[in-house]
């Protein structure tokens, strides 16, 4: 591969994560609701006590409506199986981030407008996106050499020293 190439297939990679990472913060619930409700329930299936399992799937959709009783026992399901609904509803999220980036690389015509409505309400755009993650990546790229050439010399010069494991 050129280094042309490699080099638009690190942009287009950093596109992409930009605009996971941009869709994952400003994603509003009811975009991911009905992914979170399939997603608890396969988490209520393997929690719940046996003869209480085939309610799964209608308890999390109560839960994801916020059915109070519901969103009770369904706390405590999880309560008692040491997970949290936090954590559920931000695998919801990134889950949603996900499939609507590849839906929006395939131009698919709900999740390009939902995409640009959201840029749009967020006061940016893909190029933008875009541009800051270059920034940040050549940023990271230039303190990682930094980093290299200063840790290089100090390894050097603290070797033997007692406590200096942590400047490998």
């Amino acid at each position: 591969m050129s280094r042309q190439c490699a080099q638009c297939s690190k942009v287009w990679a950093r596109r992409l994560a930009s605009l996971e990472t941009f869709l994952h913060e400003n994603l509003d619930y009811n975009a991911y609701s009905d992914l979170f409700a399939d997603y608890l329930a396969e988490v209520l299936q393997d929690n719940l006590p046996e003869g209480e399992a085939d309610s799964a799937q209608t308890l999390a959709r109560q839960s994801a409506r916020n059915e109070s009783q519901a969103d009770a026992k369904v706390n405590e399901v999880l309560r008692d199986a040491g997970l949290l609904m936090d954590d559920i509803l931000g695998e919801a999220r990134t889950r949603k981030a996900k499939e609507l980036v590849q839906e929006y690389v395939r131009r698919e015509p709900d999740a390009v407008t939902l995409v640009e409505e959201l840029l749009s309400d967020a006061g940016t755009s893909m190029d933008t996106l875009v541009a800051k993650a270059l920034a940040l990546a050549a940023n990271l790229d230039v303190i990682e050499r930094i980093d290299r050439l200063t840790g290089r010399p100090l390894r050097s010069r603290f070797e033997g020293w007692p406590n200096c494991e942590g400047l490998e």
